[in-house]
């Protein structure tokens, strides 16, 4: 189990393709999701530095409804979640990415939990609150326009993000995120 959630966190399975039919029919915006399935990986340890490719840079909505760019986040491996609050499977991942923010303070490392709902910045707070999710900041994708420049097809779906801001991993589905293989695995990307 531990060696099969090792590498799911550490895989990557390159949600960047194509849209679902059904999200395309309905129009620009995240408004079809299904849930993710849990697929075929690949190692990032296998993906070396070299092969990764530069993502465009984000934008999503920070806290206060104002736009934060991706960008900004250089020099951190970042763990970008995508999730939705009436999505089970997206709260077990939430409560594991907590965890794992708080285990790595002190690391170059930032999660970033972005609500697909839709929801004002203090709806989403307000939940994160009431789920116990004090590592976590409310962040938003205004019109879905991140995951849909990554293609994304299911919640939850995690895109993992190099301190150089190119792509190191993805995984569409849960994962113990705060397992201490997953851990070590980010840990080793944070020294890159």
């Amino acid at each position: 189990m531990i060696r099969r959630t090792a590498l799911a966190v550490v895989g990557l399975a390159l949600m960047l393709a194509a849209p679902h039919p059904a999200a395309e029919a309905a129009g620009p915006g995240l408004t079809y999701m299904v849930p993710a399935p849990s697929g075929s990986v690949q190692r990032v340890s296998d993906i070396t530095s070299a092969q990764r490719q530069t993502l465009p840079d984000l934008i999503i909505s920070d806290g206060s409804n104002v736009p934060a760019h991706i960008s900004r986040y250089r020099g951190y491996v970042v763990v970008l979640n995508f999730y939705s609050i009436n999505c089970g499977p997206c709260m077990k991942d939430l409560l594991y990415l907590n965890r794992l923010q708080g285990n790595m303070r002190g690391f170059p490392l930032q999660v970033l939990a972005v609500s697909e709902d839709g929801l004002n910045p203090k709806a989403v707070k307000a939940f994160m609150d009431k789920q116990g999710l004090g590592f976590l900041k409310p962040f938003g994708d205004p019109n879905g326009y991140s995951s849909g420049v990554l293609g994304l097809q299911g919640l939850p779906s995690t895109v993992i993000i190099d301190k150089a801001g190119r792509l190191a991993g993805a995984v569409a589905g849960n994962v113990v995120w705060d397992s201490p293989d997953v851990e070590k695995a980010l840990t080793k990307l944070t020294r890159e």
